[in-house]
């Protein structure tokens, strides 16, 4: 593993977050292997580091679909993917 991330192209942050967004399959295997769910798109192995704290729980399909456009700037640019607690819903 490394410290240093690369962003998500554009090319495959929107199919990440359209999965994770409608499919359910595509949000269980993204919950019990995040490395290979984002191996699954296309991301090379410096974007699907293994993360301090698993995420055991996904925001809703609405979440993602709302939030879409926001997540897709950060993924794709300054926030990389270091940050998997944006798909964490609050409201739990």
């Amino acid at each position: 593993m490394t410290d240093t991330k690369s962003p998500l192209s554009t090319e495959l942050a929107p199919p990440l977050l359209d999965l994770l967004g409608s499919d359910d399959d595509s949000r269980a295997r993204f919950l019990s292997d995040s490395e290979a769910a984002l191996a699954s798109v296309g991301a090379a192995p410096d974007q699907t580091g293994v993360y301090c704290d698993p995420i055991t729980k996904l925001a809703s399909k609405e979440a993602f679909a709302a939030a879409r456009d926001a997540l897709l700037a950060d993924l794709t640019g300054k926030a990389l993917f270091m940050n998997p607690h944006c798909f964490i819903d609050a409201k739990g």
